[in-house]
């Protein structure tokens, strides 16, 4: 989409809450009306990334209060285990670059690859996944990988341009964002999920049960089907290949910092058994990082070294969520929405209709803001349905963690500027790796869903 053509999309957005604050009738019967503006041109501005997250977050704030929200509904982001979980993942982030851990993992997958094109592309899948695990950040794992894998393809022999340079940074790029959607803490719009469904609902979404219900079709599958389609659209042959580089031994902070990051993974895992929250989870490991004379981040990173803008994100994007339920919008857009989906078939068409829904409309609102749209209207397709409202939650997953076309997620943008590859061809990737989810991933999750009484 064009710059004008963005910049008439955020003023038709502008106009029509301008409208929508001029119809609104007063006191309560109006808040509908202005939660609905305020959405409006918060979710513009995100989908079309006029302004950075951190900024559209402030301006919702904003705007959400100028309107007479409740200051407890605009900051219940702050109330979430979902913020922490986040702040949590931003400072083991920096550690994770700053003292190399994250060059030592990918580093080791890819040293061992041996000289078969599609086991090449599957070692970086893997890189892509074990970062995942150890560093939540999505920008933060495509910033790691991109320089790493531009080296490693001019040591195989694909210059830039070559199908073979194309296929390694979008195996990357998508393995870094797609698979990452059944990792609790290794997408945004999860913990966002997580978090509203917590505010919402009281109810508390386990790292050991989300990781269940979607990694093994949601990202086994799909992590394996992004490496045979790279295989199949960007044909290529290894060419010579120099030595592996020697590795120095781990230093103290390495180790001390993957000490930390398997007991926080561990504690993840076992959630369930101890009750610990993910987000305090995160937030332990984030004061350990930070702790004075461990080395393990630069010096002042509280200060000045952390990505606040994602934390106003999550603020922002939790706030509207319980706006849009608090109001009475979410009632007035399940509404309009039960009579365009149909629901109440039987658990197999409802599931699948809604994990359309979820896939679709993220196109138009781009993957961070689904879950602000569609969490507030789980109950209601719950009743509906007659499915349980986490079962419904789960549909948003693979919604918010599919591309239809790249721009949906910014950091699969980042990796195509970074690797040098162009949207052309990562979007008939991402166009072809959506219909093959259709057809392919819906069904089998709903067997798995079923296989583990989801549904």
């Amino acid at each position: 989409m064009s710059g004008i053509a963005l910049k008439a999309v955020v003023a038709v957005s502008i106009l029509a809450a301008l409208a929508l604050f001029a119809i609104a009738p007063a006191g309560a019967a109006g808040e509908p009306f202005r939660a609905a503006a305020v959405a409006m041109v918060a979710i513009s501005l995100w989908s079309t990334a006029s302004l950075s997250i951190g900024l559209t977050a402030l301006v919702f704030v904003l705007l959400a209060i100028l309107a007479g929200v409740p200051l407890d509904t605009v900051f219940a982001g702050f109330q979430s285990s979902a913020f922490w979980l986040v702040f949590g993942g931003i400072v083991v982030g920096v550690a994770v670059r700053h003292t190399g851990l994250g060059d030592r993992i990918v580093g080791v997958i890819l040293a061992k690859l041996p000289r078969r094109y599609w086991l090449v592309l599957t070692g970086i899948a893997l890189a892509a996944a074990a970062l995942a695990f150890v560093m939540p950040s999505t920008f933060g794992r495509v910033v790691l990988l991109m320089p790493i894998i531009t080296a490693m393809a001019d040591r195989l022999g694909f210059a830039p341009g070559s199908n073979g340079r194309s296929a390694m940074v979008l195996t990357a790029a998508f393995t870094s964002f797609l698979p990452a959607g059944g990792i609790l803490p290794a997408l945004v719009p999860g913990v966002v999920m997580a978090g509203a469904a917590e505010t919402l609902y009281g109810i508390t979404i386990g790292w050991g049960e989300y990781f269940i219900v979607n990694t093994p079709v949601g990202g086994l599958v799909r992590g394996a089907m992004v490496v045979a389609l790279m295989v199949r659209l960007f044909p290529a042959e290894v060419g010579t290949r120099a030595g592996p580089e020697s590795m120095p031994a781990a230093t103290r902070p390495e180790r001390f910092l993957g000490a930390i990051l398997l007991a926080s993974l561990a504690l993840w895992c076992t959630d369930t058994l101890h009750g610990i929250s993910p987000g305090w989870v995160g937030l332990g490991a984030a004061i350990v990082c930070l702790w004075p004379g461990l080395g393990l981040v630069p010096a002042k990173t509280l200060n000045s070294g952390l990505d606040v803008g994602s934390l106003f994100y999550v603020v922002g994007v939790l706030g509207m969520g319980a706006m849009i339920s608090g109001s009475g919008l979410a009632d007035a857009l399940a509404g309009t929405m039960l009579t365009l989906v149909p629901l109440g078939a039987g658990s197999f068409q409802d599931v699948f209709a809604l994990h359309l829904l979820a896939i679709v409309l993220a196109m138009f609102v781009t993957s961070p803001a689904l879950p602000a749209v569609l969490t507030p209207l789980a109950d209601t397709f719950a009743n509906a349905t007659g499915l349980p409202v986490f079962t419904v939650l789960m549909t948003q997953v693979i919604g918010f963690s599919n591309v239809i076309l790249p721009y949906q997620a910014a950091p699969i943008v980042v990796a195509l500027a970074m690797g040098g590859v162009g949207v052309g061809p990562a979007a008939k990737a991402t166009l072809l790796l959506t219909a093959l989810t259709i057809l392919i991933v819906l069904p089998l999750t709903w067997l798995w869903w079923v296989a583990i009484g989801l549904v």
